[in-house]
């Protein structure tokens, strides 16, 4: 995974009808849904399930 470009959809828990912001993972993604189209991001990813084809990221940061 190293190196390689991805594109993706930041995905969001819930709990209920309500989005759950105390889940980090929600944090994370949820600030990822703000940045304008081009901007490149980078995630540190924590896990990853080829097969359900999902990544974990730890972190986004954007790319200078």
């Amino acid at each position: 995974m190293r190196g390689k470009n991805y594109r993706f959809a930041p995905l969001l828990k819930k709990k209920g009808k309500q989005i759950d912001l105390k889940d980090k993972m929600t944090q994370n993604n949820l600030g990822a849904c703000y940045y304008p189209a081009p901007t490149k991001l980078v995630i540190k990813v924590s896990g990853a399930d080829a097969k359900a084809k999902v990544v974990n990221a730890a972190a986004i940061y954007v790319k200078d």
